[in-house]
C-alpha cells in the first residue's frame, strides 16, 4: 500500500483501522512510529490507552535504516 498508493493513503487507512480497533478492549496494538502523525491517533493514545514508548539510540536507528530495506521496514 505504501509503495503503490503512497504514504497519504497508507496513513488514512492506518488511522481508520487504529481508531476502529482502539474501541475494543483487551487488545495490544503495536503501532509504527508514524501513528502519531495523526491528531486523532494522538488523542486516543493520550486519553484512552496505556502507551509504551520504546526508545533507541540514534546510532542504532541509523544503522537499522541504512539496511537494504525500503520504508516501511519489515518486522525482524
Amino acid at each position: 500500500i505504501f509503495e503503490s498508493m503512497g504514504e497519504k493513503i497508507f496513513r488514512e487507512m492506518e488511522e481508520s483501522y487504529f481508531l476502529e480497533k482502539s474501541q475494543q478492549s483487551g487488545l495490544i496494538i503495536s503501532t509504527g512510529g508514524g501513528i502519531v502523525t495523526s491528531p486523532k491517533n494522538r488523542a486516543v493514545l493520550t486519553n484512552s490507552t496505556y502507551s509504551f514508548y520504546l526508545k533507541a539510540r540514534p546510532e542504532f536507528l541509523i544503522t537499522r535504516l541504512k539496511k537494504r530495506y525500503k520504508r516501511p521496514c519489515p518486522v525482524y
